[in-house]
């Protein structure tokens, strides 16, 4: 064990081919120097509490060294994300060698490096354990994110950053921002103004293209990818009332409170061709200050056809088109319509291969592989070895791979239905419907057997909202009950399908919808339930949430030490007795 204060703790050098990513190491040091300050029991904002002045702890030096072998500055859907971490100590210092093939697996090894250290109470100093000789490590998933609703509830600017921060201390890689919905349109415009006029809370409540670059910049250099979701055609609402102030016509109809799961209500009017002009302005605005785009969510859940119906303007249209309008007719231009959004998004962005494949090496791996098994959850049948020769071309190559579309689950994809309305080489379905439920609106051994990437996101365990008083009407709202951080944990994506398809499954997130949080309850309400996420999909442990439990009472500890508002989880007794809270 060795002890000392934070400020003897110094990065030493940097090999790294691209200043680029020495100043992403820089950055990233000045964040992990705050966080050691934080540990301090005494800490307040702008200060700390006093560090031992003995000579025995105050001469030890810590030397973090990081040796990164590519360029690669921007996470993508295959970003390498491996690291090794050895500790040499002698009587007066210690040596941490970080190495990486990314930037963003050194990053997550500078994290593992802060969970080794903690406060010395008796002698008011930084300990750090030192004997554990060199870790490997690397993540099970490669998708492993948070969905945030800012729409129903406006989420301040460093409220997401804040979350971005205990996102990277928890090693998640993408922030799904579901910026919008029928609520508000929070989005800042520039071609088209009135979105966010007629959409927004209020002047102050927007998010402008230099506020979400920089979410976006900030986001790349804690290693998450942030990308956005503009849900349509449904959940389409405040924001779209103005087209007929510019002659456009209806844009969207339902705007109120009849044919959705929650008010407001609101969809795209299909019969009007005017929408997918402003769409394409949207596209394009959203990739421009989400950039470099990734991924693109397109939403495409709680489609009303009834809402269609309702219009007398739609259903002239889809009589002139159809001989017989039935719901498969509704379903056929539901369909029809993600299929245009997609060549709109193409078209506007530049960006032609939107899922991408992998097809640059096979099962067979790269010259100099050694010893490590094929990644579940990868696409394709590559290796997910880091260490070997050639390591640098792999990822490179990685690095200009294709992009993702994402949609929802919904009626389009029900047992049987998904490859007949929806491109597999197009999109990657976003399970929300329940794990243990065949009948609700997703089958998905069905959907993975297709030939679609699945991202889960299964209600009855990874949403946050749950379990609370409703907030339309009395009682529990429509998730209930309340998903503690042992159903999060618990719930492991592979086993939703079977074997034959679990390399279908790309990762999970968690999804918070805002109806009762916002910035006031936005800690609590994700953390820590989002560190039992996180390990599950690092990890993807074969143990169940009793094996973890002392880690998680420890890590919670640690989140509230970096300014986290986690949400407690025992007494304070248990976290100083660990192993004793249970009842014989």
């Amino acid at each position: 064990m060795s002890r000392f204060i934070p400020i003897n703790v110094m990065y030493g050098d940097i090999s790294s081919h691209s200043t680029q990513i020495q100043d992403f190491i820089k950055e990233n040091w000045e964040a992990f120097k705050g966080n050691l300050e934080m540990i301090h029991p005494d800490y307040v904002t702008n200060g700390v509490g006093e560090w031992t002045t003995s000579d025995t702890y105050n001469k030890f030096k810590v030397y973090v060294n990081f040796i990164i072998k590519t360029g690669v500055s921007t996470i993508s859907r295959t970003t390498i994300e491996s690291y090794s971490l050895n500790i040499s100590s002698t009587a007066e210092r210690s040596t941490v060698t970080i190495e990486a093939i990314t930037y963003f697996g050194a990053r997550h090894g500078l994290e593992t490096f802060s969970q080794l250290l903690n406060y010395d109470a008796e002698n008011n100093c930084l300990q750090m354990i030192n004997s554990l000789g060199r870790i490997y490590d690397e993540p099970f998933f490669r998708h492993r994110g948070l969905s945030l609703d800012t729409s129903r509830n406006y989420i301040p600017v460093k409220s997401i950053k804040k979350t971005i921060d205990a996102m990277a201390a928890n090693k998640l890689n993408y922030f799904h921002w579901h910026i919008t919905d029928t609520h508000s349109f929070p989005f800042k415009m520039e071609s088209w103004p009135q979105m966010h006029e007629y959409g927004a809370y209020s002047p102050r409540q927007v998010y402008s293209h230099k506020d979400v670059s920089e979410i976006v910049r900030y986001g790349n250099v804690r290693g998450v990818k942030v990308y956005p979701e503009l849900d349509s055609p449904a959940h389409i609402g405040n924001g779209w009332q103005w087209g007929p102030t510019q002659e456009l016509g209806t844009l969207a109809v339902c705007v109120n409170q009849s044919y959705c799961v929650e008010p407001p209500c609101g969809q795209l009017n299909i019969a009007n061709p005017r929408i997918y002009d402003v769409l394409a302005s949207v596209y394009k605005e959203l990739a421009d200050a989400f950039s470099p785009v990734q991924y693109f969510h397109f939403g495409g859940d709680e489609v009303s056809i009834d809402c269609w119906n309702s219009s007398a303007e739609i259903r002239d249209w889809m009589s002139a088109k159809y001989d017989n309008v039935t719901k498969d007719s509704y379903f056929d231009e539901w369909a029809n319509f993600h299929s245009r959004s997609m060549e709109i998004f193409e078209n506007v962005t530049g960006i032609t291969d939107v899922k991408g494949e992998s097809k640059m090496w096979d099962k067979k791996g790269v010259t100099g592989v050694k010893g490590r098994v094929k990644g579940v959850g990868q696409k394709g049948e590559y290796w997910r070895q880091s260490w070997f020769k050639g390591e640098e071309k792999m990822e490179l190559l990685a690095s200009k791979m294709g992009h993702g579309g994402i949609l929802w689950t919904s009626s389009l994809t029900e047992a049987g239905m998904a490859a007949k309305y929806l491109d597999p080489e197009k999109f990657i379905i976003q399970i929300w419907t329940y794990q243990n439920n065949n009948d609700s609106l997703g089958d998905v051994e069905d959907i993975a057997s297709k030939g679609f990437e699945l991202i889960i996101t299964n209600a009855d365990a990874w949403y946050l909202d749950c379990g609370v008083g409703a907030w339309v009407g009395n009682g529990f709202n429509w998730c209930s009950p309340y998903k503690p951080w042992q159903t999060v944990y618990d719930n492991n994506p592979l086993l939703m399908v079977s074997p034959e398809y679990r390399d279908k499954i790309i990762g999970g997130e968690a999804a918070l919808w805002t109806e009762q949080a916002d910035a006031q309850t936005l800690d609590s309400k994700l953390w820590p339930r989002g560190a039992a996420l996180a390990e599950r999909l690092w990890s993807n442990p074969n143990g169940t949430w009793a094996d973890a439990e002392l880690r998680m009472i420890l890590h919670r500890q640690r989140l509230v030490e970096r300014g986290i508002a986690a949400e407690r989880l025992q007494p304070q007794w248990c976290f100083e007795n660990e192993g004793l809270c249970y009842i014989l």
